[in-house]
């Protein structure tokens, strides 16, 4: 069953080209990823698709009864007031509505004067029947368990559900939307990075739900192992047009690389023919082979010429150090902290030592920025201390872009912090991909990938030795997010880092300390070390639950039973009665 159908779409800015002549198939079942780099226009294409935005030609036709939803980037929820469970809940109104329905027709039946009058009760009780039978198929019995099981799964603790929703953050609000559109399970998902504000636990709930849904996704993420994971086609956007390719991310990137070494291959050997037979036209023009000249003449004018493989444009990251720092780069020594009563951390500690490189994990909410926050003295801990060591030239990667100013101009964000001429300045910009009328765009307009650009770029000029990054791969497209990737494993300095990018763990970090009820709790290896760490333990303490248990059983068989008094003989008892009395009867 199509669900969706998209032909020869195609949409622009004023002069600026989006992209042109795309076409394809959603199908019920189908899980679809949407790549392509930073600015190709994946989530216009999305507000294309559900009517957010304007197209320019082509059309987008939903199949008959089709329902869906959408997950922008930036999320806005009018009901503020409302609790988070209420707010998921608004997306059953027409249920809440049947169940009031179910209810009235339920007093209606207990009325004296309808239960006592046989055409008013059969009446009603068809009502009823009908109503009934509508909200048992339209999952009236199971949405509200639906709804706590997803806000469970994003990582809401049960305790959260009451609280009214203008107190979560901007990141939380976002996950709220995503459980509003999860729970009443559409026919299709259109998602704009889901995964940006998930802890490991929600990606990998997310993941298996996506999995097992029975209806169509199609997804904008740069989370490698996310896509993997769930998809099973990528629909590449790039250069204004789309492509498709079967399989998950790792296997479009095989393909991918094959087409363009391939088309590379093509166009240097027709690019030598072209030198070649030019050189001989050139050389027997008027001589003896004129003749022959002539015809590769004619071979050449027509030849379908093949167009020059386009090059990416990619960002170039390079940190360069100031000078080494001491061996001991971060102490932190019995740190308290908490908001409102609730303590984040009690006692904690940590040490970091030049040349590590760590990659902090854990659920939201158990304090990871907070502890940023507080080694940058942001924050100041109840108790304890934090200190660098000697030496230590540190530099902050804040996770929104907190840190610019939204009416700076690119050009002018950039001199505000650094001793650049404007010539250096504007070279420097373009190794982030910001050229020409782009340096004059406002902070406050740039897109989430843009922003962090701009970040990186600025972080770059600092040269410090100890990097401190807050989710730095959020809204980065994978071309970015690999160049990145290459720059911190050259990089000969520190790094402590919050990330819950999977892939991008694995390639950078030597060690993950996960951040659980207020302790570090590290481990000596890349991402996958970790995962196969926290299984082994969890084994290892089902072993030892069971063998407890045994224990406690042989323990309980072996135990030795208090053996009661015997009870005296009666034949001997009368006997010794009968010899009392005899002797009695002697003395008297």
């Amino acid at each position: 069953m199509i669900v969706l159908q998209a032909q020869n779409l195609s949409k622009s800015y004023g002069v600026d080209l989006i992209f042109r002549e795309v076409s394809f198939i959603v199908e019920m079942g189908d899980k679809m990823a949407l790549v392509g780099p930073n600015g190709a226009g994946k989530s216009t294409l999305l507000k294309c698709l559900v009517g957010e935005e304007s197209l320019d030609e082509g059309q987008v036709t939903m199949g008959r009864g089709v329902s869906y939803g959408y997950l922008s980037q930036t999320v806005s929820l009018e009901d503020l007031e409302s609790s988070a469970f209420e707010l998921v809940m608004e997306a059953f109104q027409d249920l809440v509505a049947l169940r009031q329905e179910l209810r009235e027709t339920e007093r209606l039946m207990s009325d004296p004067a309808v239960y006592g009058n046989e055409n008013k009760l059969n009446k009603a009780m068809g009502i009823y029947a009908t109503l009934t039978a509508r909200y048992e198929m339209e999952g009236g019995y199971t949405f509200e368990a639906r709804v706590r099981e997803v806000l469970t799964g994003l990582g809401f603790a049960q305790a959260e559900w009451e609280r009214p929703v203008r107190t979560f953050s901007g990141g939380q609000k976002t996950r709220l939307a995503l459980a509003r559109l999860l729970a009443r399970e559409p026919d299709l998902l259109l998602l704009d990075e889901p995964t940006n504000y998930l802890d490991l636990d929600s990606l990998e709930w997310l993941e298996s739900f996506l999995k097992q849904y029975r209806g169509a996704v199609l997804v904008v993420s740069h989370d490698r192992y996310f896509l993997d994971a769930v998809v099973e086609q990528v629909l590449e956007l790039e250069h204004h047009r789309l492509k498709s390719y079967k399989g998950n991310y790792s296997e479009y990137a095989v393909k991918k690389a094959r087409e363009e070494a391939a088309a590379q291959k093509a166009y240097e050997m027709q690019e030598a023919r072209i030198a070649r037979l030019t050189a001989y036209i050139d050389r027997y023009r008027a001589g003896i082979k004129a003749r022959q000249a002539r015809g590769r003449e004619t071979q050449l004018a027509k030849m379908l010429k093949l167009e020059k493989p386009k090059e990416r444009s990619q960002v170039k990251i390079k940190f360069n150090t100031i000078g080494s720092s001491g061996n001991q780069v971060l102490l932190a020594k019995d740190v308290t902290f908490g908001y409102e009563g609730r303590p984040l951390f009690t006692r904690l500690n940590l040490e970091l030592w030049q040349g590590d490189k760590v990659a902090v994990v854990g659920a939201n909410g158990t304090g990871k920025t907070t502890l940023l926050k507080l080694i940058l003295g942001e924050l100041k801990a109840e108790t304890g201390s934090i200190s660098f060591g000697s030496r230590v030239k540190w530099a902050y990667f804040a996770q929104e872009g907190e840190t610019l100013s939204p009416n700076n101009t690119v050009l002018g964000e950039l001199l505000a912090d650094a001793d650049l001429t404007l010539e250096e300045a504007r070279s420097h910009l373009a190794r982030f991909l910001f050229r020409n009328d782009e340096l004059d765009k406002k902070v406050g307009t740039l897109s989430g990938g843009e922003r962090s650009r701009l970040a990186l770029a600025k972080l770059m000029l600092i040269k410090a030795n100890l990097l401190i990054l807050d989710e730095p791969t959020n809204h980065l497209d994978m071309e970015t997010r690999q160049v990145l990737e290459d720059a911190l494993t050259d990089f000969d300095g520190t790094l402590f880092l919050v990330s819950h990018d999977r892939y991008f763990i694995n390639q950078v970090a030597n060690q993950v300390w996960e951040l659980e009820r207020g302790c570090l709790n590290p481990y000596l290896g890349d991402y996958d070390y970790y995962r196969w760490k926290k299984e082994e333990i969890k084994k290892q303490q089902s072993r030892d639950n069971l063998e407890t248990k045994k224990q406690i059983k042989t323990v309980k068989e072996q135990r030795p039973v208090k053996k009661k008094d015997k009870s005296p003989d009666p034949q001997a008892l009368e006997e010794r009665i009968m010899e009392v009395e005899a002797r009695l009867e002697e003395l008297a």
